[in-house]
């Protein structure tokens, strides 16, 4: 499988549960999504490393969020900024979606963050997935 074909079908199983009103598959660095176009979703295909001496295909793909939140609220003498909790939900719905969009793999590491500070309000996620599958004669 490419990783444009996972791209593109991770894009249609995300786009189903009406979080984003954008997704991009890939983006362009030059003009990349902001404020304007939040919520929004870029998945990028990363890498493949391939070969007579890789015994695994090893897709790597990156599903970048953005949204903006800049409520927060106080308790007592703690301040909640809710962005971050409200990214954090996105980014398990999207980690949840995406274990089951392609029956025939399986994702085998996520590393998982969110940036809250550098881009306020523009609240940030990124979910760098890994997928290992055999390297089988024929795939």
């Amino acid at each position: 499988m490419k990783l444009s074909e996972i791209a593109n079908k991770w894009a249609i199983e995300i786009s189903k549960k009406d979080i984003f009103d954008k997704i991009f598959i890939g983006v362009d660095s030059r003009n990349p999504p902001g404020e304007d176009d939040c919520p929004f979703c870029v998945i990028r295909p990363v890498g493949f490393p391939t070969g007579q001496e890789v015994s695994l295909h090893k897709y790597i793909l990156s599903v970048d969020f953005g949204i903006i939140n800049d409520v927060c609220e106080q308790n007592n003498n703690i301040y909640e900024y809710k962005g971050i909790s409200q990214a954090d939900e996105i980014g398990i719905n999207i980690w949840n979606t995406l274990q089951g969009a392609i029956p025939e793999i399986a994702l085998s590491i996520c590393d998982y963050e969110i940036e809250s500070i550098n881009f306020f309000p523009l609240i940030m996620g990124s979910l760098i997935i890994t997928i290992n599958q055999p390297n089988v004669i024929g795939l």
